[in-house]
């Protein structure tokens, strides 16, 4: 009800983080509707862009972590919670003063507008069944496999 009833605002940082609550409620392909919706729906590659105000980055930041599929839910918490990514594949170049690895990539295999769901994931080759991948994780380098399908799974539940 809250977000068919357009209470969500991805414009408004205290709503920043509640699709993704969804994860923590076995219901993961909800979150990676919402998520992949307000990207789609919100933002543009236009002056009018981004929603709202931008508060010194903000919302661009958001936007950034929504397109990876990952995004910090807690202050203080080293965990990153995984949705629906925007693009087929991505690497984040880590900084070699803070992490070892070098790079970690996301890929998310048959991603499209109407392949926004999460099948199943794997962290290095190896299954991940969990809705979020830690800090140290990502600073060790290595490959999240996202397999894309057009309709929710069992994944994450």
């Amino acid at each position: 009800d809250f977000f068919a009833g357009g209470y969500f605002e991805p414009d408004n940082e205290p709503s920043f983080h509640i699709p993704w609550l969804y994860n923590h409620t076995g219901a993961a392909s909800k979150a990676q509707a919402v998520v992949r919706g307000a990207l789609e729906s919100e933002f543009s590659a236009t002056p009018r862009g981004l929603p709202g105000n931008d508060d010194a980055g903000a919302t661009s930041a958001w936007y950034i972590f929504g397109a990876l599929g990952l995004y910090p839910l807690a202050p203080g918490d080293p965990s990153y919670q995984i949705s629906s990514p925007l693009f087929e594949r991505m690497t984040i170049e880590l900084h070699p003063g803070y992490c070892k690895g070098g790079a970690f990539v996301i890929e998310a295999i048959d991603n499209s507008s109407g392949n926004i769901y999460i099948q199943s994931a794997e962290l290095n080759g190896s299954p991940l069944e969990r809705t979020w991948i830690s800090h140290d994780e990502i600073c060790a380098g290595g490959t999240l496999k996202l397999q894309m399908g057009p309709e929710p799974s069992g994944w994450g539940t």
